[in-house]
């Protein structure tokens, strides 16, 4: 009867240890799982944050180019305004002159 005993209890515990052999592949799986899950958002993320960065740079290169767009505005408004206040100049001279019955250059008349 002790032999039956032990043999049930023995056949008890190798059950148990069954099912929590099983218990334990079965997380092993589902960390396994969750690990592949774990790198496929990692990479997808990485693939995120190169867009981001493309983008970034993308941006940064648009306002470094409008920029130099607003900077060549405003060199060649500098320019002609120079240019319309050197004109106004000759104009004022060649009126001077013409009042005060000086000769004036063909070029100084074709201003006026």
């Amino acid at each position: 009867q002790a032999a039956r005993i032990a043999a049930e209890q023995r056949s008890r515990r190798l059950a148990k240890l069954a099912a929590l052999q099983a218990e334990r592949r079965e997380v092993e799986q589902m960390l396994e799982s969750a690990n592949a899950e774990a790198i496929v958002a990692e990479n997808e993320l990485r693939v995120g944050n190169s867009e981001v960065d493309a983008k970034y740079r993308e941006a940064h290169a648009i306002t470094v180019q409008y920029q130099q767009l607003l900077d060549q505005r405003t060199n060649a408004i500098a320019a002609l305004a120079k240019e319309r206040d050197e004109a106004r100049a000759q104009l004022r001279a060649a009126r001077l002159a013409l009042i005060d019955g000086v000769e004036v250059d063909a070029a100084t008349m074709a201003a006026i």
